[in-house]
């Protein structure tokens, strides 16, 4: 564990002022990774809430992230977003992804309605955080 701590502390000295953002460090059995949080990985959660609070009617309800992670709006880069603008969704149904600690989490309507926003594939959430604003049936 103490060689795994130096060769750590070794490397992050080394990467500093690098473009590099995330390192995963194998040493044995134990693996180490580290992701680097940068402004921008931290500002962009900000920017889609003002727009969704400004452009939704005040009848709106949410879907929010059970979690804290990266959201998905499709289930990969090549296929179609689960919902997009203007869609009509039923109960239950998958609305997007919330990534956490490599595990993908469905996401899922609870009421039927016309979507009216949703967040941007790729951005930072936290747990309660708005994905997508509803106007319900």
């Amino acid at each position: 564990m103490a060689q795994m701590k130096l060769l750590l502390a070794d490397l992050l000295e080394k990467i500093q002022g690098t473009k590099i953002s995330e390192i995963e460090v194998t040493l044995g059995d134990l693996t180490l990774g580290v992701k680097r949080r940068t402004s921008a990985a931290v500002n962009p959660p900000a920017a889609p809430a003002a727009p969704a609070a400004v452009a939704a009617p005040s009848n709106t309800v949410s879907v929010d992230s059970p979690i804290a992670g990266v959201f998905y709006a499709s289930p990969s880069p090549t296929e179609p977003a689960y919902v997009e603008v203007g869609d009509h969704i039923d109960a239950g149904q998958v609305v997007g992804l919330v990534e956490a600690m490599k595990v993908f989490n469905e996401v899922h309507a609870a009421q039927a309605g016309t979507v009216v926003s949703v967040v941007d594939t790729g951005t930072e959430v936290q747990k309660g955080v708005a994905l997508v604003e509803i106007d319900p049936d």
